[in-house]
């Protein structure tokens, strides 16, 4: 009889009972090393693809589901939050500048280079949060998680699951968001029907898995989105103003 190589547990079958690595029992090849290549990247990709459709289609149940057990088949919450969020912000990465001056454009005109805080000008700020917006975007989950209790109490959800919920639905709104980036191709204002559509997501797959009735699901969800950006804005802007305090 053969042990495990990787745990020495007594071998009864293809795999490990006790650490569930497969049988081995020959040396490395050519072959095998791109076979196991194989296997492992399309079975990434599969959970994947998987996990993006059933949150594209009944986010909620599949959440719900995820929650209660049925996890295997399927990409982690955590894992999925940080590869949109790469994503999102690799695509960013190369529109933000001109989308930022749009914006300041719109908003100040040409204040915006006169402003400035701790000796910062209002374009300078924005390229230091941008900068550091992938640690800034990590705030937003236990926010976004919270706030989910908070309204939804019925669905007697600790925080940990919360969790759960919020990098699945704030994943798939990057997804969303870095999909409509393409929009930037026509008009920096069609981007800006990205909260339309991320928000309007959010609040389908809240209502969806909490079982709530569409009125107060809706104005629940509404009530999750404000209180947990609010949040994220909020600690974005004492951190900054802290960092400029003690680095000026």
């Amino acid at each position: 009889m053969e042990n495990c190589l990787n745990c020495g547990t007594e071998l009864n079958g293809k795999y490990c009972h006790n650490c569930g690595q497969q049988k081995i029992s020959k040396r490395f090849s050519v072959k095998s090393l791109f076979h196991d290549f194989l296997h492992s990247s399309f079975h990434w990709e599969s959970t994947l693809i998987s996990t993006i459709k059933e949150l594209l289609i009944s986010p909620g149940n599949f959440m719900r589901n995820y929650i209660e057990g049925k996890r295997k088949s399927y990409s982690s919450p955590v894992s999925f939050f940080i590869l949109t969020l790469t994503i999102f912000l690799i695509l960013f990465h190369f529109i933000s500048e001109n989308y930022l001056n749009y914006i300041n454009q719109m908003v100040m005109g040409e204040r915006s280079n006169s402003l400035s805080i701790y000796g910062m000008t209002v374009p300078e700020l924005q390229h230091l949060i941008s900068s550091k917006l992938n640690y800034f975007m990590f705030i937003l989950p236990p926010a976004f998680g919270f706030s989910f209790i908070l309204f939804f109490r019925k669905t007697k959800i600790n925080f940990a699951e919360s969790l759960v919920i919020s990098f699945y639905v704030l994943g798939q709104g990057m997804l969303i968001s870095s999909v409509l980036i393409l929009f930037l191709m026509i008009s920096f204002k069609l981007w800006n029907l990205r909260f339309f559509f991320t928000f309007g997501y959010y609040i389908y797959a809240m209502i969806q898995f909490s079982r709530s009735n569409i009125l107060p699901g809706f104005f629940k969800s509404l009530g999750v989105i404000i209180i947990s950006y609010l949040f994220y804005m909020l600690t974005v802007v004492i951190l900054v103003l802290g960092y400029l305090r003690l680095t000026h």
